[in-house]
């Protein structure tokens, strides 16, 4: 529905609005769009033929929370990095700084930063919200990509999160990304790296850590020298119990033998 239609003379499949009127024509039209239509029609009339007029969208995608005049910033929410058992950094980008009230000046951004919370969620969520936590990055006013590391969190659990800019028109909120953190992270001891040939005769053993669930670790795993999953082991050949095995420099187990 059109929850706030403040030009003079307008038509619209989303419902008339309240239709306050405004000096000189200028005014904001707000409505959560219809998600089974591609396309919205938005129709403004003026009283004189030869009109000329000035409009701009806000921002397809994303969810724009109003309470000021203006234009909200925009941004987007990327893809998550650094992915580990108990943590994640959350990632986006502001892309344009708004307007001011009078449409024509660059608005100031004053706040990025991300919401997130548990869970897989399909239904839009924002700062104030149950469950939902705030993350700021900065104030800057600035069009850049912004991050955010989060720690603390569940082994193998869905945590959805969105980037978020605010300026003095409001709010936008980019799409919602789905995360799954990693399993969790298992010690193991390993015999310190060596040659291939000889690796199977070493008896020096250190406590590493992986991501699977067995005592050794399986082709694929990925493997750490801490037990938070935040370094990978180094590269080379290693030694657990009668299992040999080679890490590449990512720290994901490539291969398996026998000793």
């Amino acid at each position: 529905g059109n929850s706030s239609a403040t030009i003079t003379t307008l038509t619209t499949s989303y419902g008339s609005g309240s239709g306050n009127a405004q000096s000189g024509g200028r005014g904001t039209i707000t409505f959560n769009k219809n998600t089974s239509s591609s396309t919205s029609n938005m129709q403004v009339s003026a009283p004189l033929g030869g009109t000329g007029w000035w409009f701009s969208v806000s921002c397809p995608g994303m969810q724009v929370i109003g309470g000021g005049s203006g234009v909200a910033p925009t941004v987007q929410t990327d893809n998550v990095s650094s992915l580990a058992a108990t943590s994640f950094t959350m990632n986006g980008t502001t892309t344009n700084r708004g307007l001011l009230a009078n449409l024509s000046s660059t608005g100031v951004i004053d706040d990025r930063g991300f919401v997130y919370m548990t869970g897989n969620q399909t239904a839009n969520f924002i700062d104030g919200g149950s469950g939902v936590t705030k993350s700021q990055v900065d104030t800057a006013n600035t069009l850049s990509p912004i991050a955010k590391s989060i720690t603390g969190l569940t082994a193998s659990t869905a945590y959805s999160f969105r980037a978020y800019a605010s300026n003095g028109a409001g709010t936008t909120y980019g799409v919602i990304k789905v995360v799954t953190t990693a399993s969790a992270i298992t010690s193991y001891a390993s015999s310190l790296a060596g040659r291939t040939t000889d690796v199977c005769g070493f008896s020096t053993n250190q406590t590493y850590y992986h991501n699977g669930s067995g005592t050794y670790p399986a082709v694929n795993d990925v493997v750490y020298s801490d037990s938070a999953g935040t370094t990978f082991l180094l590269s080379g050949f290693r030694k657990a119990g009668s299992h040999k095995y080679r890490v590449d420099s990512n720290g994901v187990v490539g291969a398996l033998f026998l000793c």
